[in-house]
């Protein structure tokens, strides 16, 4: 009977063994140079410390899962969250969609320079010329919130029809206004290039080609206005899937998903370091965005270096479309020329409950901390274990493109732009 019982135990732990294997080998699709290397030995002992002693400061605990060159370095769990455990990610659902946009300009039906008004017919005066890069990068001139982006009882292209419809705070492309209300107008116009719903659309050109087949914006519910700036529900191990093939430049399984040069597009800053109106933010977006001008991509915060003298605001800017009662510009949005000597540190796309994927470009890691507890509660445990992370682990080159390109398609003429509602 001991003997079965023995047996027993081994045969349970060889699989329990595989399995975990099995887990980090669907993570780890990577050059054959990179995953030929050797593994080096960390020391996180200092990162498990704090984990520990700051369990209190997480709702029902914490998951952490470290990839280094394409390959699991560390996988914890605290409590009851582990890197399987479905939850909503709040604002990490915006560089997921961001991703989905980018298929669309890479198969040229798409550009970021298009205004909105060439989809949605019915933008007229100051509104007609936001272009769909400022829907994305937060610079369109709309309120960052509006409660009628988290309306699940109606469907996206009237939720789009009805921001459109609420007045501008500031003049196009001049302020930075983080929140999402503006990306939904984003989403009805992939609903009206690709024909589909935003989810069938999401669910065909990222989630399934990834194997994300939990992950999905249905996070707040099933709904035909999923909010793109913060509806997706996933895992840490399903969204390390989707960071790994950014860091493949684009790849997943030898199947391009991705152009690389449109991972840097979205990658680079798309908001010209405009001057932030934190006003018309969150109090969570301040929480991650402590500058005074912004760093952001599509659907995505960017941690650079300090900018140079070369990036202060000239005063030349002027538009014959501007209303007298808007916020008046600086000057025009920095270039992405310009911008290219700031070097890119991290990309990020935290959570408002605590959901918090990043991007160490300069150390080729990718981790995410999963959790769903309140953004203030856990941020400051959050940003000292990536300080322990970057003592721990030393700096190489960037593995992921950072800065634009003027390699994307042109843009294919298309019917179904909407006139009116």
């Amino acid at each position: 009977m001991c003997a079965l019982v023995g047996w027993s135990v081994i045969v349970w732990n060889q699989a329990f063994a595989q399995q975990k294997y099995q887990q980090q080998q669907s993570l780890t699709h990577v050059p054959t140079h990179v995953a030929n290397a050797v593994l080096p030995a960390y020391d996180f002992t200092p990162i498990e410390q704090l984990l520990r002693d700051s369990l209190k400061r997480f709702d029902g605990g914490c998951s952490l899962l470290l990839m280094h060159n394409g390959r699991v370095i560390y996988e914890k769990n605290f409590g009851t969250i582990n890197a399987d455990t479905i939850i909503p990610i709040a604002s990490g659902s915006k560089w997921l969609a961001s991703a989905l946009l980018m298929t669309f300009i890479d198969e040229g039906k798409l550009s970021l320079r298009d205004p909105v008004s060439k989809y949605l017919q019915y933008l007229m005066g100051t509104k007609a010329t936001i272009t769909v890069q400022q829907l994305f990068a937060h610079t369109s001139g709309y309120a960052g919130e509006m409660s009628v982006m988290r309306d699940m009882k109606i469907t996206m292209k009237e939720a789009a029809y009805r921001i459109s419809s609420e007045p501008l705070q500031y003049i196009p492309g001049t302020r930075f206004a983080y929140g999402g209300a503006s990306m939904q107008l984003g989403g009805r116009i992939m609903e009206i290039i690709g024909e589909k719903s935003f989810e069938e659309l999401f669910q065909e050109r990222i989630a399934q080609p990834l194997g994300m087949t939990k992950t999905s914006f249905y996070g707040l519910g099933k709904t035909q206005n999923p909010l793109l700036a913060g509806g997706a529900k996933s895992s840490a191990r399903e969204y390390a899937r989707f960071l790994q093939m950014l860091m493949n430049k684009g790849v997943w399984q030898g199947k391009r998903m991705l152009s690389e040069e449109a991972i840097a597009e979205m990658h680079s800053n798309q908001a010209g370091r405009v001057p932030v109106l934190r006003r018309l933010q969150s109090t969570s977006a301040n929480l991650t965005q402590t500058n005074d001008v912004a760093d952001y991509g599509l659907g995505v915060w960017r941690v650079s270096a300090s900018a140079s003298p070369s990036a202060a605001f000239s005063s030349s800017f002027s538009s014959p479309h501007s209303p007298p009662n808007l916020v008046p510009t600086l000057g025009a949005p920095m270039t992405a020329s310009s911008s290219a000597t700031l070097e890119l540190m991290e990309l990020n796309s935290q959570g408002r409950f605590g959901f918090s994927p990043w991007i160490d470009v300069r150390r080729n890691l990718i981790g995410i901390l999963s959790t769903y507890t309140p953004q203030s509660k856990m941020q400051a445990t959050y940003k000292r274990m990536k300080q322990l992370l970057r003592e721990i682990i030393p700096v190489v080159n960037s593995p992921i493109p950072s800065s634009t390109s003027t390699a994307l398609p042109q843009v294919q003429q298309i019917s179904g732009a909407e006139k009116k509602h």
